[in-house]
C-alpha cells in the first residue's frame, strides 16, 4: 500500500538550502523506518520552495496494510527536527 505524507522545513537556513541535498537524507530516513518496503524504493518529491520553507512529499510503500498508521507515525517522528526540549543527539 502506498503511503504519502508532507514534510516542511521552516528553518531559516533552508532559505539557502539546496533541495537536492535534502532529498537524499529524507530518502535514507524513510528506508530506515520499520515497516517501510524497500521495493519499490521511497520517493521524495519537492512540492514547494518558498522563502524559508522547503515542502516535500515522502511516498513509500508499506509491508502490511494493517500497520499503515504506525508506519506513518514512525516516519513523521523519524523525520521531524528536534524540538527545543529535545536532547542534542551529538551530545548524548
Amino acid at each position: 500500500m502506498p503511503l504519502e505524507f508532507l514534510l516542511a522545513s521552516n528553518d531559516p537556513a533552508s532559505r539557502r538550502a539546496n533541495p537536492q541535498r535534502t532529498v537524499k537524507p529524507v530518502e535514507q530516513i524513510s528506508c530506515s523506518v520499520d515497516g517501510v518496503s524497500l521495493t519499490p524504493t521511497p520517493n521524495v518529491i519537492v512540492t514547494g520552495l518558498t522563502a524559508g520553507v522547503l515542502d516535500f512529499s515522502d511516498r513509500v510503500w508499506i509491508r502490511k496494510l494493517a500497520d499503515w498508521v504506525q508506519v506513518r507515525s514512525n516516519l513523521r517522528r523519524a523525520s521531524a527536527p528536534p524540538g527545543p526540549g529535545d536532547a542534542d543527539p551529538a551530545i548524548t
